[in-house]
């Protein structure tokens, strides 16, 4: 009894259908896999063989490419006919609740309820597999793994092969690993701590399949790298200071250069040639604004040095203020000490030296004099 039924419609990839024949035999054997045209023997009824068929597989492929809604049975039959065989097999699965596996070819779009006969529509909602000339050998060997994993008959032929194989050859060698693709990704923009002074972010984005039986040619891997890569520098300097250009390119030379997959584990990525720079009007204001501290900062420590060297006269009249207070002989505490030093204060505010009597008044305040009332 066949498990597996291979369902396609003449004129629309009888040569697909005709491959996936002849891999799915060569996997699991020719006694599983039910195709028309190869297992119905001559002489028998051909609607009894089809039905009786569809209503003992476990799955049934139906292979359907560009021409699926417009070819035409081989009785004449318009699609969606009672002489449409193609439609009365999958109807037949549907309602025996046997599972249905559209393989949609080429580029086909998925299936929509509403391009599809009413009888049909449940097509629409079941999950499909895709077959391309270009991925060709992975995707076959998907649906094989996916009809072992569905029907347990398919597992153990294949338990069974690879304990032959084993016993027969020894361990498996391991794949090869798949050579390095690489895309070139032009200055990108990535936000600094800075959002008015951006990073200009380029390298050298080489990827690989994170699986031996993938595709390297697929366009959208390529695509994938490059977002993968732009991705992770924009959170590694998303925090860095645009002044420190250089440690935020080091940290992303270290980060990227070691090879890592992407979120799906689809591919595996690397960066070389890693460059980050800043657009030349920000490197321009940067630089200004750093000439600009420096500036101030040596006119400050200049401004300390003279200090050091040479008493500020605020605080040259206060010390000769409180050195008077003292030379007077009056006693620390006395209101008359405190009276005196009030009034060097406000003579000395007066004349505009404002700093220097807020420190007679600290001087009062540390000897802990009492003022008397004003």
């Amino acid at each position: 009894m066949p498990d597996v039924f291979i369902n396609y419609r003449t004129g629309d990839e009888e040569a697909t259908a005709t491959l996936l024949d002849r891999e799915l035999s060569r996997r699991f054997g020719s006694e599983r896999i039910f195709r028309a045209s190869k297992s119905i023997a001559a002489g028998r009824n051909f609607p009894q063989a089809l039905l009786t068929a569809v209503r003992r597989c476990h799955v049934l492929l139906a292979v359907i490419g560009p021409r699926w809604t417009e070819a035409r049975p081989a009785d004449g039959g318009a699609p969606g006919t009672p002489g449409d065989w193609t439609q009365r097999e999958l109807q037949e699965a549907l309602g025996a609740a046997t599972t249905v596996v559209p393989v949609l070819v080429g580029p086909v779009a998925r299936l929509r309820r509403t391009e599809l006969p009413e009888a049909l529509a449940a097509l629409a909602d079941l999950q499909y597999r895709r077959l391309h000339h270009r991925t060709a050998d992975a995707d076959l060997r998907r649906i094989a793994d996916d009809l072992a994993a569905l029907v347990p008959s398919l597992a153990a032929v294949d338990r069974f092969r690879a304990g032959e194989r084993a016993h027969h050859t020894g361990p498996a060698p391991l794949p090869a690993e798949l050579p390095w693709q690489e895309r070139w990704v032009d200055p990108v923009r990535l936000e600094s701590a800075r959002p008015d002074h951006p990073f200009l972010f380029s390298a050298t984005v080489r990827w690989r399949p994170a699986r031996t039986d993938a595709s390297p040619r697929d366009p959208g891997l390529a695509d994938l790298a490059v977002s993968t890569v732009v991705s992770r520098a924009r959170a590694l300097v998303a925090g860095e200071n645009p002044e420190h250009r250089e440690t935020a390119l080091l940290l992303l030379r270290g980060e990227l250069g070691c090879p890592y997959t992407d979120p799906a584990a689809r591919i595996t990525v690397r960066a070389d040639d890693t460059d980050l720079n800043l657009d030349e009007a920000d490197r321009a204001r940067l630089a200004e604004l750093s000439r600009l501290r420096k500036e101030a900062g040596a006119r400050e420590l200049h401004r300390l040095l003279e200090r050091s060297r040479h008493p500020h006269p605020d605080d040259a009249a206060a010390e000769h203020a409180v050195r008077l207070v003292d030379a007077l002989g009056l006693a620390p505490g006395s209101p008359e000490r405190a009276a005196y030093a009030k009034r060097l204060a406000r003579a000395t505010a007066a004349v505009g030296r404002t700093a220097a009597a807020a420190q007679i008044r600290q001087h009062l305040a540390a000897c802990r004099c009492t003022s008397p009332a004003e």
